[in-house]
């Protein structure tokens, strides 16, 4: 049973924890509603960065994807599926955040570039580490898992925020009760709870 939560990686930007909930967050499940039409910034080079930018065009179309000084890791779909979304990658290396009481903006080699919020989408520290090395299959800094919250291993489980999409307390015990009785019938050795993974 992995319950291992997740860490989230800070950006190491300058000024980043002095705006932490003052348009500085890590969900954009949880606060990405409060930027409706907003022009936000998703610090990250990854598919975590690109998946959590394409989301929040649910609330906002003025995205943008900062590598902060990295190149890029998004797959050619991913790319284009980002152009589709009229969602801007920006490379320059990010200075600081710059605000007052809240984020008005980041400082770029570029200069100022005023935003309403931003969204640190490096992925998450080495939690998943110990799932990757196990050979059990991820995906955007979760574990992949059925609705039993069963792996693609038989016999390992995963519930909470390690297996989740949404980082919620609700939603980490519930997936907690399922993957424990789940567990328990595939100890047992009955039927409703089957391998449905195939590598």
């Amino acid at each position: 049973m992995l319950a291992t939560g997740v860490s989230i990686k800070r950006s190491g930007i300058a000024h980043e924890k002095d705006f932490e909930s003052k348009g500085i967050h890590y969900c954009v499940e949880c606060d990405g509603i409060f930027y409706k039409n907003k022009k936000v910034a998703v610090i990250g080079n990854g598919d975590f960065a690109a998946s959590s930018a394409l989301k929040l065009t649910r609330w906002t179309p003025n995205v943008t994807v900062w590598t902060n000084g990295l190149q890029n890791k998004f797959s050619q779909s991913i790319l284009k599926r980002l152009s589709d979304s009229s969602i801007i990658v920006r490379t320059e290396r990010i200075i600081e955040f710059s605000g007052d009481k809240f984020l008005k903006g980041l400082n770029s080699e570029s200069g100022l570039v005023g935003i309403d919020g931003a969204f640190i989408a490096i992925g998450t520290a080495s939690s998943l580490d110990f799932a990757r090395n196990l050979g059990l299959e991820t995906d955007e800094g979760r574990i992949i898992a059925d609705n039993h919250q069963q792996t693609d291993i038989p016999g390992v489980f995963a519930a909470g925020d390690c297996a989740s999409e949404l980082r919620q307390l609700a939603i980490a015990g519930g997936q907690g009760t399922v993957a424990g009785l789940a567990a328990i019938a595939y100890i047992r050795g009955e039927k409703h709870v089957t391998q449905q993974w195939s590598k």
